[in-house]
């Protein structure tokens, strides 16, 4: 891990969720955020460790576990560029981190003192307002995430999964290119391994066939109507960029 010696500046007013925060909140933000270089496999923090700061991906990808007692990694989720202030709940409440974060990917990663967010939440009505939607989204997006496991076959978890990175503009054939190993995808859907190898294959039966890191959806609006309309009524809306899991491109690439 290394700190990188630019502006924070440009980075912390180009995130969309603090772009409602008053100009004095987010000047205080600013003066005191950092960047952080880390490479693929670095953790962040680790389980148990003070609580005392919370982080924004600024690019790459990292993922959230707990260790078992027996030592075993479970895996929580995915964390994407510019999409949710990681650790906030763990920070306003000042304890110990209950999860490892690690990074994936190489990753650049904004970090805030926890200790300054809990002061300006206490002058900033738009503060504290982004707090509770930050921490009610991820409790949606976990809510959904269960569902998934309970109701949703392998198959159809996968091709959630891929849809997911697919703007409400695509609608017919679209490529989605995935950075990452498969093996990060299986475990955040709960699939084992070696289930998760067959299920790839049976994604024709729902129009998307997977090559390598390549994947094709044949016709976005069908797979859409197959997989989506089994979800619950958090998803009755149809607006693709209103799901809960919704995800946008920052680096899987669509064409």
């Amino acid at each position: 891990m290394r700190v990188l010696k630019e502006n924070v500046e440009q980075s912390i007013r180009s995130i969309k969720f603090l772009q409602q925060l008053d100009e004095q909140t987010l000047n205080e933000i600013i003066e005191h955020a950092y960047i952080c270089h880390y490479e693929a496999g670095e953790q962040i923090f680790t389980q148990g460790s003070v609580g005392d700061r919370v982080f924004i991906v600024r690019s790459g990808l990292v993922k959230h576990y707990i260790s078992s007692p027996k030592g075993q990694e479970v895996f929580l989720y995915l964390g994407f560029p510019a999409t949710k202030l990681i650790g906030i709940s763990i920070a306003l409440r000042q304890e110990n981190y209950i999860y490892t974060l690690e990074t994936i990917l190489e990753s650049e990663i904004i970090t805030i003192p926890g200790s300054l967010i809990n002061k300006l939440r206490n002058t900033s009505e738009e503060l504290d307002q982004l707090l509770l939607d930050n921490i009610s989204k991820y409790m949606l997006d976990v809510s959904v995430m269960l569902e998934h496991l309970v109701n949703f076959t392998s198959i159809e978890r996968l091709a959630c999964f891929f849809l997911r990175h697919v703007s409400q503009d695509n609608t017919k054939k679209v490529n989605v290119i995935i950075p990452f190993k498969k093996q990060h995808i299986a475990t955040l859907l709960g699939i084992k391994f070696e289930t998760f190898s067959r299920s790839l294959k049976k994604l024709e039966q729902y129009g998307i066939v997977v090559m390598s890191k390549q994947v094709e959806i044949k016709n976005v609006n069908k797979t859409r109507q197959l997989i989506c309309d089994n979800c619950s009524q958090l998803y009755m809306n149809k607006e693709v960029e209103k799901c809960p899991l919704y995800v946008e491109n920052h680096f899987i690439s669509t064409f």
